[in-house]
């Protein structure tokens, strides 16, 4: 309901009626909602409303409105007073009584309302005049808590949001150093590897020092042997040598003969030893980590500060 004092006064407006240009005479809010026009005797000081003979008696009956202070018609406000808007006046409007503004509070449901709502639904749990409470709420304990249970929330949030952002730092921080952490086992599995690579590749070449070694001396054996055989053969030529050379020839060269065939022995061992194949094996923790292409390490979080290499190592371990 529009409370008369904020329209100006050649509007036509509740509250006032027009006996001539310039006079005005007030009549009752109630009963012009009817359509009816009554002179007001009495103005209710909670409800903002000038009120009949009729309604006065009808407000100070019910249990809402009882204990409102009513004006007599030589107390109540003139028409040029209810011009200045009071701040305890509520400017909404009550959802289920769009033209009646809300003017009520029930505590134990923490509803508004207007008169309208209030009166049928929440009579028994004597809801009061928000104008009438809305005043000393504001210098009560109430209203000091709420607004420090705000800013307690307030400050709660901005705390959380700076450990928030902190962690975040230290977030990063931890996983630049991790990368440090993988970049030097990085670097260590390939120095490590590399020295590998020399160690074997000594062994290597000195595998093939000692074959080059073995297939020389051998091959000057096997030569040895080749000139002793056909300078044997020679002296057993019938062709060039009388029998009783050959004869005499026979019988000198038993001990070459024996000789020869001890050489020939030592040649099939070493023909024998060397002619087995040269392979690699890799160590087999290193064959089983990348056959099962098992992973690095595994990225952990925990509350607790830990050295990450020493972490990325328990892991590996487990």
């Amino acid at each position: 309901m529009e409370l008369a004092g904020r329209l100006h006064l050649d509007d036509e407006v509740p509250g006032r009626y027009k006996d001539s240009d310039e006079v005005f005479s007030l009549f009752c809010h109630p009963c012009n909602d009817e359509g009816d026009k009554h002179k007001a005797e009495g103005f209710c000081c909670q409800c903002h409303q000038f009120l009949c003979k009729t309604c006065i008696k009808f407000h100070r009956r019910n249990k809402m409105t009882k204990e409102h202070e009513i004006l007599d018609e030589h107390n109540m406000p003139s028409s040029k007073e209810m011009l200045v808007e009071t701040d305890t006046e509520c400017n909404k409007f009550c959802n289920d009584h769009p033209t009646e503004r809300i003017k009520y509070y029930c505590a134990v449901h923490n509803e508004f309302g207007c008169g309208d709502c209030m009166i049928p639904r929440h009579c028994s749990c004597k809801p009061r005049n928000i104008g009438k409470i809305s005043n000393d709420f504001l210098k009560g304990q109430e209203y000091k808590d709420l607004q420090q249970e705000i800013k307690n929330i307030n400050l709660h949030c901005s705390d959380m949001g700076k450990r928030l952002t902190k962690s975040i730092q230290i977030a990063e921080e931890d996983i630049e150093e991790a990368m440090k952490c993988v970049e030097k086992l990085k670097a260590e599995l390939v120095s490590h590897l590399e020295a590998e690579k020399q160690r074997l590749k000594s062994e290597f070449e000195s595998l093939k020092s000692e074959y080059r070694s073995a297939v020389e001396e051998t091959s000057k054996q096997v030569h040895d042997v080749n000139i002793l055989s056909l300078d044997m053969m020679d002296k057993l030529d019938s062709d060039k040598h009388s029998p009783y050379q050959i004869f005499m020839a026979s019988k000198q060269m038993k001990g070459e003969i024996s000789k020869t065939k001890l050489i020939k022995d030592n040649i099939a061992v070493v023909v024998k030893q060397y002619q087995i194949g040269i392979a690699f094996h890799p160590n087999c923790i290193f064959d089983d980590f990348t056959s099962s292409k098992q992973s690095l390490g595994n990225v952990v979080q925990s509350k607790k500060v830990v050295n990450p290499k020493k972490a990325l190592h328990w892991v590996n371990a487990t």
